[in-house]
């Protein structure tokens, strides 16, 4: 089955995203067995892949809940060995392929934290591949060189396909995360973020101001649906006796971020879950 055929197949239903097309004319030249990718759509590389190379394990991972069910729903009768994950961080080991197709409007620390991540997933003479939407690029392979010394750019008439093998592993990792604090009260509350969360580094104006609004009464049980970093969660977490609060997020990172806030300020009274229906 050549590409054509490939993107025939699925993508006449619903077209890929372009910076995954981009990937898809990659396609006939990858020999792998254990791949590791991202979609910002419907896993359309992943499951072509999979269709391709029936034997190869093919992971599909997703930060958001909601985006990974509606994959999951597109490829309901999945082809050879494809799966879909839902988790805070790509977190493979010993793959043999990383493909990641990255938006060029995406958020600059959430690319290079998965650059560096995808990287660390691969084995050692396993290749990454980083792809964009924009047929100008610079800067992202920029970001692919810093951690690949030898890169190949193909450029195809939807965007730019990135290459590089790994030669070793990185001497240092780079943390993303970040621990910032906020006063609610007179109170000062840690919390803690990391790329892709809303909102890195920083508290929310909108949530600053539902921390100021709102009035929580003893033994009150809390839904904070949407919670980010958690920021208004462990607000409300400290404002009264007896409360209970539950953090639902579709984002598994910002719900991974919400249980450190939670440590960090040694709260017992939070509990989180990761939930695409609030």
């Amino acid at each position: 089955m050549n590409m054509q055929e490939i993107l025939n197949v699925k993508s006449r239903q619903i077209a890929p995203y372009a910076q995954e097309v981009v990937l898809l004319e990659l396609l006939a030249d990858i020999d792998a067995q254990k791949v590791l990718c991202t979609s910002p759509g419907l896993a359309q590389f992943g499951g072509a892949m999979a269709e391709r190379a029936p034997s190869a394990d093919v992971c599909c991972k997703y930060l958001d809940l909601y985006r990974m069910s509606l994959a999951q729903e597109y490829w309901q009768d999945a082809p050879g060995r494809l799966w879909f994950e839902c988790s805070a961080d790509l977190n493979g080991f010993e793959m043999d392929l990383v493909a990641l197709p990255l938006s060029a409007s995406g958020e600059a620390e959430l690319v290079r934290d998965l650059l560096q991540s995808g990287h660390e997933c691969l084995r050692v003479g396993g290749k990454l591949l980083a792809s964009t939407q924009n047929v100008d690029d610079v800067w992202l392979g920029e970001q692919v060189r810093r951690l690949f010394p030898k890169v190949e750019r193909r450029a195809f008439g939807r965007g730019v396909v990135y290459a590089g093998i790994k030669t070793r592993s990185l001497k240092k990792l780079k943390n993303y995360g970040c621990e910032f604090a906020f006063r609610d009260r007179g109170r000062l509350i840690r919390a803690y973020s990391r790329p892709g969360v809303f909102s890195h580094r920083h508290i929310d104006p909108g949530a600053r101001h539902l921390i100021d609004v709102m009035h929580v009464e003893p033994g009150a049980r809390v839904l904070d649906v949407g919670c980010g970093a958690g920021t208004v969660a462990l607000a409300a977490a400290f404002r009264s006796e007896n409360v209970n609060v539950h953090a639902v997020d579709s984002n598994a990172r910002a719900i991974a971020c919400t249980q450190r806030g939670a440590e960090l300020n040694g709260l017992s009274n939070v509990t989180v879950e990761v939930n695409a229906h609030g």
